[in-house]
């Protein structure tokens, strides 16, 4: 049996020198088509909450604050559902990004909260936008059992991402 360590790299990535595992860092989102260069980082991927054999995995999109990353609060963003993608919130509410020329780039936008927020958007629950689960029966779920694969996504996320364990942190 192998154990797996947490391996942390310091890293300039956006503009801020910070700590990432290394399974944050194969979450790192360099460019996306149509984007404008950016002084912030982005990671994106998947997040297991499942504590079986079954896969259960939350989507996530997550977006550097453009002021200072490592004082900033974190905010968890998430439309809810079902069927309402976090990533409308990312593109259409308060993410850094608005899409222009007909969906072809993407623009910059002066309200976005990472103006002055690190922002974690959330695909859920299960089988909303990107999040997916191998069991059709997730699809019927509960509040409760949502909470609770959510405060499991965000202590396995904050695992990936343990620089942002100490800092202020607000649910949206």
């Amino acid at each position: 049996m192998s154990i797996l360590l947490p391996v942390f790299a310091s890293s300039q990535i956006g503009g801020s020198t910070w700590r990432y595992s290394a399974a944050a860092l194969a979450d790192l989102v360099e460019r996306v088509p149509g984007q404008p260069n950016v002084s912030f980082a982005q990671f994106s991927g998947f997040v297991s909450v499942s504590n079986d054999t079954v896969r259960r995995d939350i989507f996530y999109w997550f977006v550097e604050s453009q002021r200072s990353p490592s004082s900033d609060p974190l905010i968890l963003w998430t439309n809810g559902g079902p069927g309402c993608s976090g990533l409308i919130g990312k593109f259409t509410e308060m993410g850094p990004f608005r899409t222009i020329n007909n969906g072809t780039s993407l623009d910059l936008t002066s309200y976005a909260w990472n103006r002055e927020a690190n922002v974690l958007f959330v695909e859920q629950p299960l089988f909303t936008g990107y999040s997916i689960s191998d069991d059709p029966a997730d699809a019927v779920t509960t509040d409760e059992l949502n909470a609770a694969r959510l405060t499991t996504f965000i202590d396995r996320w904050l695992d990936k991402f343990p620089g942002w364990r100490s800092s202020e942190f607000y649910l949206s």
